[in-house]
């Protein structure tokens, strides 16, 4: 049972919290209600605007005392134009939409902790993989970003104020979960438990750590089919990651006019060519994995 109401201001939509809260402590006192209340939102809705689901300008999420525990840091990705905001009926991002990342203090939990996730019906224990992007973090890829491409738009949003979590054994259990719904365990974890979600959180790091030095590798791989025509000179066979096809490299005989130039596929055209030379296995299985992760 999860009652509703709609406030003009906060502070009277915080004086209904607490009505509630009171009401059942005592319906609870008199057995006549045993189920504790889990938590509160608040939700700031944007009043004559068009909006789905639980798209909020802001929202506020507290304990079943009525204390506040987090807050959003921006609003949600509305799907509609604004009148007033932007006119056009093509799609702009709200002014409030960017997530600008939150400092250390306002990050609630660090990788290892176990923790609670809300999901409406059920509430699971899981254990962090990740936190939410810090104000640092965004600044430092924003000035990057800025300095490379001249770009001056921050592209984070309210996905990106959430923690991942795992709760099962392997990276396949993982789920980016919005920091509002996180918890900490309302009730002691037994160590058995503790030592299990341990036990994910190892199995996560070390399937990551052969995932990063595969893509580590392909990478340069990837890196060795561009201005590449003095390695294909000195190569003794050569294969394209697109097509698939392996051949010898005098079969190359056409070069687009890069600086070195680069080699082009005799047989699918693409410049997706690399040689033995570069230090790499020209096999079909090689070749098949470089597409899987390339196209």
């Amino acid at each position: 049972y999860c009652p509703q109401a709609f406030t003009t201001t906060l502070e009277e939509a915080e004086r209904l919290m607490h009505q509630d809260v009171l009401y059942r402590k005592k319906m609870k006192e008199e057995d006549d209600y045993p189920l504790d209340t889990f938590c509160y939102y608040i939700s700031e809705i944007p009043l004559g605007l068009l909006h789905y689901d639980r798209e909020c300008l802001s929202e506020r999420v507290y304990d079943g005392e009525g204390k506040l525990i987090d807050r959003s840091y921006c609003c949600s990705r509305f799907s509609i134009y604004y009148p007033g905001v932007c006119d056009l009926p093509a799609y702009d991002r709200h002014p409030d939409e960017t997530f600008r990342g939150r400092s250390a203090e306002q990050i609630r939990f660090q990788k290892g902790d176990i923790v609670e996730v809300y999901r409406g019906d059920e509430v699971k224990l899981a254990i962090v993989v990740g936190t939410p992007l810090t104000t640092e973090w965004i600044w430092e890829r924003n000035q990057a970003a800025k300095d490379k491409r001249g770009l001056d738009k921050l592209p984070y949003d309210e996905t990106d104020d959430s923690y991942t979590v795992i709760d099962g054994p392997g990276y396949e259990y993982h789920d980016h979960v919005p920091s509002l719904y996180v918890f900490a365990p309302h009730y002691h974890v037994p160590l058995y438990l503790q030592r299990r979600f341990k036990g994910y959180l190892e199995k996560a790091e070390k399937k990551q750590k052969e995932e990063e030095e595969k893509d580590r590798i392909f990478r340069q791989a990837h890196d060795c089919c561009f201005s590449n025509k003095e390695q294909i000179e000195k190569s003794e066979k050569c294969g394209c990651f697109f097509c698939g096809e392996i051949f010898s490299p005098s079969e190359i005989t056409n070069y687009l006019p890069d600086e070195p130039p680069t080699a082009e596929c005799p047989f699918c055209y693409t410049d997706s060519v690399i040689g033995d030379a570069s230090g790499f296995p020209i096999t079909k299985d090689f070749l098949k994995k470089m597409k899987k992760r390339y196209f």
